[in-house]
């Protein structure tokens, strides 16, 4: 995930299994199963899962506002097989574009900045990548 910002949401994770490393304002930190945090409202972060053990995290966004349909575009490019999941690559970024930019509201881009996510998403348009036909 790029960094980014929820404008007006506040992210908690409880890790139920494994590690998760999560940025928050440029600090990374791992949180073990049983550990939680929340990023407030506006705040830069990301997460990773840097090890090659399985990784289960509860994951809420507090107002929860479109973020269900938001992960469901994400789950739709995941599956088609379209892109690698296990990296950012410039054709996995070309289709999360397009999908960031419909959901300005919930999460907006500071790493790329999120001018080159919306250059981005309108050169996916003009490549024709359609996230919906997915």
């Amino acid at each position: 995930t790029p960094a980014h910002i929820h404008p007006s949401a506040t992210e908690s994770y409880h890790v139920l299994e494994g590690a998760l490393d999560v940025q928050i304002n440029g600090k990374w930190k791992t949180l073990s199963a049983g550990e939680s945090d929340s990023v407030p409202p506006g705040v830069p972060h990301t997460f990773r899962n840097s090890t090659d053990a399985v990784t289960r995290v509860h994951n809420t966004h507090a107002p929860a506002m479109r973020f269900e349909e938001y992960f469901s575009a994400i789950d739709r490019i995941v599956r088609s097989g379209r892109v690698r999941t296990d990296r950012m690559t410039p054709k996995a970024m070309l289709y999360l574009a397009p999908v960031m930019m419909q959901f300005k509201e919930e999460i907006v881009s500071v790493s790329p900045p999120n001018p080159v996510v919306a250059f981005a998403a309108m050169v996916a348009r003009m490549l024709g990548y359609k996230i919906d036909s997915l």
